[in-house]
């Protein structure tokens, strides 16, 4: 009966694949851009590299074939389970039948279980773009993280559902997860998830602000969207850290979602940070507002700037919450010390460095306590600046030197120290693959750097969180003897201070790698940043001592001033004193697009 069933199906769809081939021809369909966003499609073939989405052999480079695949395989397929073609690719199915509606009666039924039930509970009405922000001291998260909410008819964020993509490893190194992810080592995969659980690890493991921006997408876009997740979410792409990225591919989930009016990724070829996308978005009219939801470090050091005596709040905690650190205080003074200690706990269980059973009975001592002392207002936590306020990450700088030699530099991405911190994460700086070129009078010119990587992390210290600062800096620069260097430079240090002003210490270990002669060693560096809205100053002082000889130390240093003029153009100047060379200061623009 099985096979009879099958060869009847077998028949039915040769006898229908003339009509729709010819439907297919008409109307260019494997050609359509609806299509090309199914197959995440893109200069000539698919950007998805797993070969179980594929049902032709050539699918990954032939969007035709791929197409004539589907349907054969959904007109012949007999399985009547999850695991039938329909129930596996229903993104694939809406769009086959909306251009080939003939196709509905022909392509048999199937019951899709799985499906419906998982539809069922998402239950997707509206969407909102989740944007935790940049985790200073951590390298794989400096550029921040997108994800989408799914919002149900439940007016309740925390128990709505998350798209995320995200590349999936156990790598806690966030150099080895760097590394790896800048050429693909990694597979990334769509997946859905409560909200709360990602709330949980950005705002209290990873002490991240949350930016959400509310979607222009109705209910009928929003179920296309997780309609498609869940054909996505059995299959890998390789996931590229500067472009192929978290937020890149939530770009083609949207882009479904609005069919064939929008293009939001061709834009996209060789960089796409977080907040470059969400720029995208809003350049699409899809961006309605932004709420900001503040960490729980921020809250924490909020409650402190109202505290008598810090070093009173410090004891009680180390106390393990004595009663008597409470006595002679005032009921805001007794509020806000436990306050704060019950949201040190909260952040020591998540960050597992202490355990349920100590984390349990010190809180429901805070509750206790804190329940005797009534309600307050709510805390009115500093929103921090919206990142859509920040400048594009793309620079391009002209400038001229005093020795009458002109500068330009090319950066592709994302923030460096001479930026406006507006919108950006005071103290984080990363850059790749960027240059300077410098032109003589005469007209000569020289590549005098080429940037590889330079991420630093001045992570500011305080009374409770006291993060290591960190630098790494990978380049090839010209040296005063003409010849290019290939150098490594990298170490750690500690960082004062707050949002405004960041006194900085590092210890820096080097090594310069020539054709001829290599030379290493280390260098102490201090230096300072000092932000305003529309300035920035700063500068550093760098002694360098090199192992062929211990006496021959090399003091480099510089200072410059940034002048905010609109989010594409930044005045600039600089004074610097290279090491093995001569000083020089100049005047610079800065371009950003």
């Amino acid at each position: 009966m099985k096979h009879f069933v099958f060869f009847f199906l077998t028949l039915l769809s040769l006898s229908a694949s003339t009509d729709y081939k010819t439907k297919i021809e008409q109307l260019s369909l494997d050609r359509h851009p609806d299509w090309y966003t199914l197959l995440h499609f893109k200069h000539g073939q698919s950007e998805i590299d797993d070969p179980i989405f594929f049902l032709s052999k050539t699918g990954k480079t032939d969007p035709k074939s791929e197409l004539l695949a589907t349907i054969t395989a959904m007109l012949s397929d007999p399985t009547d389970d999850d695991n039938s073609t329909v129930c596996i690719y229903p993104a694939r199915l809406n769009f086959i039948t909306e251009h080939i509606p003939e196709l509905k009666e022909q392509i048999p039924h199937k019951s899709c279980t799985k499906l419906r039930r998982f539809l069922k509970e998402i239950d997707p009405h509206s969407l909102t773009l989740s944007f935790p922000t940049a985790h200073i001291n951590s390298p794989a998260s400096m550029f921040g993280h997108t994800l989408l909410r799914v919002n149900s008819d439940v007016n309740s964020s925390l128990i709505s559902n998350a798209i995320n993509y995200a590349a999936i490893t156990d790598e806690t190194n966030g150099f080895i997860f760097a590394y790896q992810g800048l050429f693909g080592g990694y597979e990334g995969r769509y997946s859905i998830m409560p909200y709360y659980k990602k709330i949980e690890e950005y705002n209290g493991l990873e002490n991240r602000d949350i930016w959400e921006y509310t979607l222009n997408f109705n209910e009928a876009e929003s179920r296309r969207i997780v309609l498609y997740t869940f054909e996505l979410s059995r299959i890998y792409s390789d996931y590229f850290f500067l472009s192929e990225n978290c937020s890149y591919n939530l770009l083609w989930l949207l882009q479904h979602g609005k069919k064939s009016q929008i293009d939001l990724v061709s834009g996209f070829n060789y960089t796409a940070t977080p907040i470059d996308t969400i720029r995208e978005l809003r350049s699409h009219h899809l961006i309605q507002d932004g709420t900001f939801r503040h960490s729980k470090n921020k809250l924490i050091k909020h409650i402190f700037t109202k505290v008598d005596s810090t070093d009173r709040v410090i004891d009680f905690m180390q106390s393990g919450y004595d009663p008597t650190y409470l006595e002679g205080l005032d009921r805001n003074q007794s509020i806000y010390t436990l306050d704060i200690a019950t949201n040190v706990l909260q952040a020591d269980y998540i960050s597992h460095r202490i355990d349920k059973a100590t984390y349990t009975k010190n809180f429901i001592k805070l509750l206790r306590d804190r329940s005797k002392l009534g309600k307050i207002a709510p805390y009115d936590v500093p929103e921090a600046d919206n990142p859509l306020k920040s400048d594009p990450g793309h620079k391009v700088s002209i400038g001229g030197f005093r020795d009458n030699s002109f500068h330009l530099s090319y950066r592709p991405t994302y923030h460096d120290i001479y930026d406006i911190e507006k919108g950006y994460i005071s103290g984080a700086y990363i850059t790749f693959f960027d240059f300077i070129a410098r032109f003589d009078e005469q007209g000569r010119s020289s590549l005098d750097r080429i940037g590889f990587l330079d991420i630093r992390s001045y992570a500011v210290r305080d009374f409770y969180f006291k993060p290591i600062s960190w630098e790494v800096n990978v380049a090839a620069e010209r040296l005063s003897d003409g010849n290019f260097y290939l150098k490594l430079k990298t170490g750690a240090g500690l960082s004062y201070g707050n949002d405004t002003f960041i006194l900085y210490l590092m210890a820096l270990p080097f090594g310069l790698a020539g054709e001829q002669t290599d030379y290493y060693g280390i260098s102490g560096k201090v230096g300072t940043i000092i932000n305003f809205d529309h300035y920035k100053l700063g500068g550093y002082i760098e002694r360098s001592t090199y192992s062929d000889n211990l006496l021959d130390e090399q003091t480099s240093g510089e200072a410059y001033l940034t002048r905010y003029i609109n989010e594409n153009f930044n005045l600039g100047l600089r004074y610097q004193k290279r090491e093995f060379a001569g000083e020089q200061y100049g005047l610079f623009l800065y371009w950003k697009f």
